[in-house]
Order: structure tokens, then sequence, then C-alpha cells
């Protein structure tokens, strides 16, 4: 849903909510996979769009992993410099099998960093930015994802992003299309346009969103409320504003009384404006998976998070 209305006031808000009884109304990111063809062994495939960066492949609403190495724990670091990951089990593995894939390597005592190798070089393989914490260096859990070779073991899955193809190697080596299949292919559950006011989402249930599923990385947004929604399998919940908005800020929004779990990095993340309101909230399982969940940023996981020369804020009683 994006959000790009006029007219609404302190006094007649715009609303979006649940209508008459019974379950939450659900507004999710999923879409059913289906024409699944066999590609090789147990491993079956099927095409949708290219282009895009799914985080999740689910089988009656279980998550599946991303093909990585290895497939279960992590390697340990022997060295790190910014941008640099060192390891014994590096030094074992082609340049073709490591460059392009992504690196998972917790950087940071803090944080887990994900970001493509563009180099191999020896025991090393090099990314783009990274930070290099003072402290011990080696003993680092560290993993590779999101190439088709480390799709050996079943519950696995690849996005080709060039051509659109998706792998699975299903639970017991079946054919997918006897299975539910989904995977998320929408970036937002709910996006705020630019100079909203006024608006209230309630009583939903928002779930399966690559990014934010309620974004209000915007400009000017004041007395937004969000308020007794059910959030979940996302990498975010909640972002308003983002580390380099420059525009006016947002002011006096309210997230109170929601249920937010199963996320894979931050819950609620507060860059910009003053007066806002956290509170009522429950939140549990963020930073449910490392591997979901490492960004480029070297730092989140976090459950709430203002920042940014923020003001005033109230955040009480989650």
């Amino acid at each position: 849903l994006r959000m790009n209305l006029s007219g609404s006031s302190a006094s007649t808000p715009t609303r979006v909510d649940a209508y008459g009884t019974g379950a939450a109304p659900l507004v999710t990111g999923l879409d059913v996979l289906s024409n699944w063809t066999l590609h090789s062994g147990k491993i079956y495939k099927t095409t949708i769009a290219p282009g895009m960066y799914p985080r999740q492949v689910r089988i009656s609403g279980v998550r599946q992993k991303l093909a990585r190495t290895p497939n279960t724990g992590f390697f340990q670091t022997t060295n790190k410099t910014w941008n640099g990951i060192y390891g014994s089990w590096i030094a074992t593995q082609s340049e073709a099998t490591l460059v392009g894939a992504t690196v998972i390597t917790q950087q940071d005592p803090w944080s887990f960093n994900g970001q493509a190798v563009n180099a191999k070089v020896g025991d090393a393989v090099y990314i783009s930015s990274g930070s290099d914490y003072g402290g011990v260096k080696a003993g680092y859990p560290y993993g590779f994802q999101n190439k088709l070779a480390f799709l050996d073991s079943e519950g696995e899955w690849f996005y080709d992003i060039n051509t659109g193809i998706v792998y699975l190697w299903a639970p017991g080596g079946v054919n997918p299309g006897t299975l539910t299949v989904e995977i998320d292919t929408r970036s937002r559950g709910i996006l705020m346009a630019n100079n909203q006011t006024d608006v209230q989402v309630k009583n939903l249930k928002l779930e399966g969103f690559i990014d934010a599923i309620l974004d209000v990385n915007t400009w000017d947004l004041k007395r937004i409320v969000l308020e007794n929604l059910d959030m979940s399998y996302a990498y975010r919940a909640v972002e308003q504003g983002n580390s380099v908005n420059t525009g006016p800020l947002a002011d006096g929004n309210i997230y109170r009384n929601n249920y937010i779990h199963d996320i894979f990095n931050d819950a609620i993340t507060i860059y910009s404006g003053n007066g806002h309101v956290v509170e009522g909230n429950i939140i549990e399982d963020i930073g449910l998976d490392p591997w979901t969940g490492a960004n480029y940023q070297h730092w989140g996981f976090n459950g709430i998070t203002t920042t940014g020369g923020t003001k005033n804020q109230t955040v009480r009683r989650n």
C-alpha cells in the first residue's frame, strides 16, 4: 500500500483499519510459487521476475535456507581487516567459487556484515567496505551464501537475479509442486509518501516483506499512528526516515500496542523527527537470523533505535 493522501487533519484523520469481526486482515508480501520442473538431482526450479532481492522462501509457513556454506554453523576467521576476511577454509577454494557470493561475518562484536565478495587472494576474500574492530581478529564466525554452487542439501534455495529462476531442494527431495511454497517479492507493506499527516494504520497483520513492513522513510510526516498491528518476517518492522534524509523532519508520530516478532534485523528504527511516542509494544525474536539479517552498515539487530539527532522521544512500557 502506498499512502499518498491529502485532506487529512487531526480532527478528520485517514484510517486504514480492519472492518467488522473475525481475524485481522492479512497484508502479505509473499507469492505462491508453482510450475516447478526438475533441474538436476533433487533440485527443482521455477521462474519469477528477474532483478528482485528476495530474503525468504517458505514451505507451509516454515522458512528454508538460502544456499550457503557451511550448511550448519560457521567457519572461523584467522584474521580480519576493514575489508578483508581471512580463513583456512577460504584458502582451499577457487576464486570462481567465492567471487560474487555474499560473505556473512561477525565483523564487529555487536553485528553481522553481509556483502558481495569482490576478490579472493590466497586465504582472504575482500569486500567493498567494512569496519576494523580493534579487538581480537581471529575466531570470528563467517560463511558464504547466495550462489547456486552452495545449494547442496535439502531445505535450501537460490534465486538467480539475472534470469529470475528460483531453485529449491525441498525437504524430503519431493517435487515442490506438491507443497505450498512462497517467496517474498514485495519490498514494503505500507509506504508513506512525503508530506503525509494524520494517517492511522490499525488492527492489521502484515508479514513477509523484503525490507521494512512499514516504511515512513520520507519527509515531513506528522501525527502518523501505527497501532495494534501484528508485524513479522521482514528485514525491519518499522523504519522512519533514513541516515541520509535531509528533508523536513517527521514529528509527533505514535507507535503503540503493536506485536512485532520474527524480524531479521531491527524492530523499530527512528532516524528523524521529534516528539514521537513508542509505547506498549511487544517485541520478540528480532535479529532472528544473521544469515538473513546481516547488512553493510555494521550495526543493527536492535529492538528500538532512535538516532540521527532526534529529540524529545517518549519510549515506555515496551
